[in-house]
């Protein structure tokens, strides 16, 4: 079978490549050496004994790393009751401070009633970033509040 442009993927077991279709010219594939299809355990197979032989590279893999994966994760989904969020603000100390952002005119309106009416608030929504700049907290220092926030039970 054709193929090109081999690079593995995240966890260098698999490799992605391009192979060329009879119909649709060159397409997207996935070679996994255990593979459903017979054609896909041959390719990946192929794949490597060129390279061993010097026919073809096969990239290495250049996007996020487990760990960076992981993390964007969490900062997408991680959502905290009210409760929690104020629960964790206070244990850290920072309660106090954000009522006074909360008190102060120049707040946005739409942040002074998110932090009022809101029942969960999500890591990566406006008032939760808004409020943590006004409180210089780092991208760690917010999610080690949310961590903490998570593990709090009412």
């Amino acid at each position: 079978m054709e193929y090109q442009n081999p690079s593995y993927t995240r966890n260098n077991e698999e490799i992605n490549c391009e192979v060329k279709h009879a119909k649709y010219g060159w397409i997207p594939f996935t070679a996994r050496p255990d593979d459903g299809e017979e054609m896909g355990r041959e390719l990946y197979a192929q794949i490597l004994a060129d390279a061993e032989e010097g026919a073809t590279t096969i990239a290495a893999y250049t996007g996020e790393s487990s760990e960076e994966l992981e993390l964007r994760v969490f900062r997408e989904t991680a959502t905290v009751s009210a409760f929690q969020a104020h629960q964790a603000l206070d244990d850290f100390g920072y309660i106090e401070q954000v009522e006074t952002i909360i008190a102060d005119p120049a707040t946005l309106t739409k942040t002074r009633r998110a932090w009022q009416m809101a029942t969960e608030f999500r890591r990566l929504s406006p008032t939760v970033l808004e409020i943590a700049a006004a409180l210089e907290l780092t991208d760690e220092q917010l999610d080690e509040l949310f961590v903490h926030a998570l593990s709090i039970e009412a």
